[in-house]
């Protein structure tokens, strides 16, 4: 009994060890033990290994799908750069430059808000000479808006709210100044300032500068 190597109860392997150091023999059945309780303890971390796997997968998983995220992001653009030089030509529009436009070096301190208009009549002359007077009268520019007389000209209307414009009441209870916002124009402002003027305010509403006229 004590030089068999394959103990399988718990106890008499106890005893066994025991009996072995008593006379001297206990390497052989030591490794055995220590083979035994390595198999114990490398099948009871396959659990743990099997965490780690998973948690292996699922990062990979996320990396493939950022990386095919970003590959299709890449084709899409790159289609889209391709098909953009198959695109129509630019119109006048958007291609000339206007120079009458307001800027910070226009500003005195004497400055008056009939300075700002003048300067702006200006401008929309500059803007009806270089534009609305070379735009051709073709169907396919029917309903554009630099078509002089069309119906999408502002400036076909009594009052051109794509500039600045003034309500005075004939009893003024206050003031508003209204202001459009970005790639916005005065246009946007027209119904609330027909409220306020209703009610007795005098309202301005402001073009600012490179708004209502070229993109």
């Amino acid at each position: 009994m004590f030089f068999t190597q394959n103990v399988n109860t718990p106890l008499l392997q106890k005893l066994s060890i025991l009996n072995f150091r008593s006379i001297g023999m206990e390497g052989p059945l030591m490794k055995t033990k220590s083979h035994t309780s390595g198999s114990r303890y490398a099948r009871s971390s396959v659990p743990q290994g099997g965490c780690r796997n998973r948690i292996k997968r699922v990062l990979a998983w996320i990396v493939s799908a950022i990386l095919l995220t970003g590959l299709l992001a890449f084709t899409v653009l790159l289609v889209w750069a391709f098909e953009s030089r198959n695109m129509p030509a630019l119109h006048i529009w958007h291609t000339a430059s206007l120079s009458g436009e307001f800027t910070a070096s226009d500003s005195t301190p004497k400055s008056t808000l009939q300075n700002y208009l003048d300067q702006e009549e200006r401008l929309f002359s500059e803007l009806k000479e270089n534009i609305f007077d070379r735009v051709e009268s073709t169907d396919d520019l029917k309903f554009s808006r630099y078509r002089d007389g069309g119906p999408q000209d502002p400036g076909r209307w009594e009052t051109n709210w794509n500039r600045t414009f003034e309500l005075v009441p004939e009893h003024i209870q206050g003031g508003a100044l209204l202001l459009h916002g970005l790639t916005d124009s005065p246009y946007s402002l027209r119904k609330i300032g027909e409220i306020l003027h209703a009610k007795g305010f005098y309202v301005l509403g402001l073009r600012l500068p490179a708004h209502g006229t070229i993109p």
